[in-house]
Formats: C-alpha cells, structure tokens, sequence
C-alpha cells in the first residue's frame, strides 16, 4: 500500500462531477436487490393484471375495459420511468451492451405505440406484445436467467437429434416405398 502511495503522491485526485455522484448513486439503488424484487413483482403484476385482462375480455368502452386500460397506462408509464432510470444508471455503453435492456427498450415502445395509436391498424397485435413484458423477469432473476442459457445451449444438440431422426425417418420411407412398391402401388408408387 505504501509504494502504491508513493507512486501516485504527486498525482493530482480527480473530484468527480455532481453528474457523476447523483449517477453512482441512481445506480447503486436501481442494481440493489431491493430494487429489483421491487421490478420483478411489478412485472408478476402486470403478468396477473394481463392474464385477467384476457380471462375477463371486457367489450370495448364498458367499464371493466376502462380498468385494465388505466391499470395498463399505470404499469406503461412505470415501466418508462423503470427504463429511464436504467439508461441514467448505466449510461450509453454498459446499457447497449446487455441484450436484455434491447428487449426492454422494445417492449416499452411497443407499449408506448399501442397507447398513442390504439385506432391503429393492428393494435391489438400491438397490445398482445405488452405479455412480453414478463421475459424481463429473466433478466431480474439469475435463476431464471440460468435456465435461459442452459435452454439455449441445448439447441445445437437437439437440432442434430432431430436431423438425425429425420435421416432415419427418410432412410426407412425409401426402404419402404422400394419394398413395398410392386405389392400396394397406390401408396407406394
């Protein structure tokens, strides 16, 4: 620690900016545990609040319509606060680096289209978009998370299984059409 001392004695200390110290501080609350239960539950919430929405399948302009739809513009605009918050936090480089803020960037923007162009064409493909909303759980989570990567590692190998089922699956059609051919020639001609 003291040759560490002595190297850098002459050197001049930095003092970070307000920018920076309010930053460290956003960050500090927004990557903590707290914080991220606090997320994920919204995102069970809205999950609930979705799945309610679908079972009860309100007819336009009734009353139970009005609820979800203001319970939906509640969880838009929380969800947009959450994002800003994110991209303060982490500012440009550490935020586009992670895959996972990509998928929120776009569920909120999706949301975001499907509130300000409800007469749009399509719209309701818009509205379903916001049960995506819930992967984001997966980020929130590393358990989740983890299964997630275990999933996807298990694609290459089951894509060769699947080749190699085809390949036997077809090795068997010729077999049997060759076989077969001179005996039923209606379904193996």
């Amino acid at each position: 620690v003291s040759r560490v001392l002595e190297l850098y004695h002459d050197t001049e200390i930095v003092q970070a900016s307000a920018f920076t110290k309010v930053r460290r501080k956003v960050r500090w609350f927004y990557v903590g545990d707290r914080c991220q239960i606090f997320v994920a539950c919204l995102i069970m919430g809205n999950f609930l609040t979705n799945i309610f929405e679908a079972q009860f399948a309100a007819e336009p302009g009734s009353s139970t319509a009005s609820i979800f739809d203001n319970i939906d513009i509640a969880f838009t605009i929380i969800f947009t606060i959450e994002l800003c918050i994110n991209m303060f936090a982490t500012l440009v480089r550490e935020f586009i680096i992670d895959g996972w803020n990509w998928f929120d960037v776009v569920v909120v923007l999706v949301s975001l289209l499907s509130l300000g162009m409800s007469n749009l064409p399509g719209a309701d493909i818009l509205r379903l978009m916001r049960c995506f909303r819930v992967f984001r759980l997966f980020k929130r989570i590393p358990s989740l998370r983890q299964i997630i990567v275990a999933l996807s590692a298990s694609v290459p190998p089951m894509i060769n299984a699947f080749a190699l089922v085809c390949l036997v699956t077809a090795i068997y059609a010729i077999m049997s059409v060759t076989f077969y051919r001179k005996i039923d020639p209606e379904y193996f001609g």
